[in-house]
């Protein structure tokens, strides 16, 4: 079964400034854990979160358009703690409607 999802986040930030905090994996990082990843088409996206039993999120980046647009999958790899979906289940895509 899939289903759909929406959800629309304003961020009082330049689009440079989002862009980083996804592309970096040192700002990524700040937020949201231990970050590998390779930001270009197909290149994988990993994150040890911060808390909890420190689930790890795995996907990949799908599109990248530099201040943009950027999206990716998502979903977790089989750890205690972890929400029961799949690396890669999920697609989480942002765009600059003001550009």
């Amino acid at each position: 079964m899939s289903r759909t999802i929406e959800q629309t986040l304003h961020i009082r930030a330049r689009p440079e400034t989002v862009w980083r905090f996804f592309a970096d994996p040192a700002r990524l990082a700040q937020w949201w854990g231990t970050a590998e990843l390779d930001a270009r088409p197909g290149g994988t996206l990993r994150v040890a979160m911060h808390e909890g039993p420190r689930p790890v999120m795995r996907g990949r980046f799908v599109e990248l358009m530099p201040y943009e647009r950027l999206v990716f999958t998502f979903g977790w790899e089989a750890t205690p703690g972890a929400p029961d979906m799949a690396p890669e289940a999920s697609r989480v895509g942002h765009s600059d409607p003001g550009r």
